[in-house]
């Protein structure tokens, strides 16, 4: 049974944030843009990502903004994972610089994101394992890509010349 109206009003309001956040993670109501930017400004942070995780709203590029420079790291990085808005330059840059490797990992992976030819130099020959390991899936990423571009885009015919 779907909540009510005054359901959603009260549970969304909740001095406790368990309860900010269990109404934040329920998929049985659709929330207004009111409700969500209220949940985007929460003082809490586990309630910032429950809501930036949920996929039945369309963020504002203000919301992308200030989510990417959000100060707790979990949001930073949920931000990072969300893939229905194209980051700008500076969004990149400034989330392949934070200082929380799982932030960087997460602007590294994403499919939009188009590394230089240093950028894969200084990870691949990153002092941390994990970043190495990161970069080689990235490189890897952009290799299967590739390929996936040129079977669906040239004809056998064409590669054969």
């Amino acid at each position: 049974m779907r909540p009510s109206i005054q359901e959603v009003k009260e549970g969304l309001s909740s001095s406790d944030y368990h309860v900010r956040l269990q109404w934040a993670e329920r998929m049985d109501f659709t929330p207004t843009p009111e409700q969500v930017e209220k949940g985007l400004t929460d003082d809490e942070f586990m309630v910032r990502v429950a809501w930036t995780q949920r996929t039945d709203w369309t963020p504002t590029l203000e919301q992308v903004d200030r989510g990417v420079r959000d100060t707790d790291w979990n949001v930073r990085r949920t931000w990072a994972k969300r893939m229905d808005f194209t980051p700008t330059p500076e969004q990149v840059e400034r989330g392949m610089q934070d200082l929380f490797i799982e932030v960087r990992m997460a602007w590294i992976l994403r499919k939009d994101v188009c590394p230089t030819p240093q950028d894969i130099r200084d990870g691949l020959s990153s002092p941390s394992m994990i970043m190495r390991e990161t970069w080689k899936r990235k490189v890897q990423q952009m290799i299967d890509n590739c390929i996936d571009y040129v079977v669906d885009n040239i004809s056998y015919d064409e590669m054969t010349l």
